[in-house]
């Protein structure tokens, strides 16, 4: 039995490292954001059949999240509905969400979870569409210098035409564990491997002992 416990576990390590290589199935997350001290800015109004385009080269091949922001609404922008579109360089559609402006007075700060798989490298764009029948405005936050964008954006338009700087948001992408996250990942299982396997020995030994006490006493 004690035998059988150990090549289980021994397996089980071997398991959990072929998962973090060669399969790949153990990631990390990459975070890229807007930052720097410049003081946000914004877009030019967006108002009914208005639209605003980010560029960005994928840093990744899987991207988790993408947030972007809003300025305040007011409220002559209820009514207004944005629908946020990614698309790839040809303008294929990968996923496409809608924002009410009810929903963007609640939480102007937007992230998206929908982990697209991207080609990293590649150029893609975040779309913003505007519709509704209100008469006021929508407002992209803003970083005015294009050196604190999130990195790999590239570029900003809005209605055909370019606007300096980048939108504020952030991405995340999953990558795959490079070879230090990877030795380092190996060592952790292996140890733990020999540590349950040890508590496993003293354990089988120990009740042995217990049971020669008893009985003779």
């Amino acid at each position: 039995m004690k035998k059988v416990i150990r090549i289980l576990i021994i397996v089980a390590a071997v398991c959990c490292m072929a998962c973090s290589w060669p399969f790949g199935l153990i990631r990390r997350q990459e975070a890229y954001s807007s930052g720097g001290t410049d003081p946000y800015g914004q877009t030019p109004g967006l108002t009914t059949g208005s639209y605003a385009k980010q560029s960005f080269i994928a840093q990744g091949d899987l991207l988790q999240k993408i947030s972007f922001s809003f300025a305040p609404l007011t409220e002559e922008a209820l009514g207004l509905s944005v629908n946020v579109s990614l698309t790839d360089e040809a303008e294929n559609e990968l996923w496409r969400k809608t924002y009410s402006s009810e929903t963007l007075l609640a939480e102007n700060y937007c992230t998206v979870e929908e982990n697209t798989k991207l080609q990293k490298g590649n150029k893609y764009a975040l779309c913003f569409d505007i519709s509704g029948d209100a008469g006021g405005e929508l407002y992209l936050l803003t970083v005015p210098n294009a050196d604190n964008g999130a990195k790999g954006q590239n570029g900003l338009v809005v209605n055909d035409v370019a606007v300096d700087g980048n939108i504020y948001n952030s991405f995340v992408y999953s990558q795959p564990m490079n070879w230090k996250n990877v030795l380092f990942q190996w060592a952790f299982i292996w140890i733990l491997a020999g540590f349950t396997l040890e508590i496993i020995k003293r354990g089988v030994k120990n009740p042995a002992n217990r049971s020669d006490i008893v009985n003779e006493e």
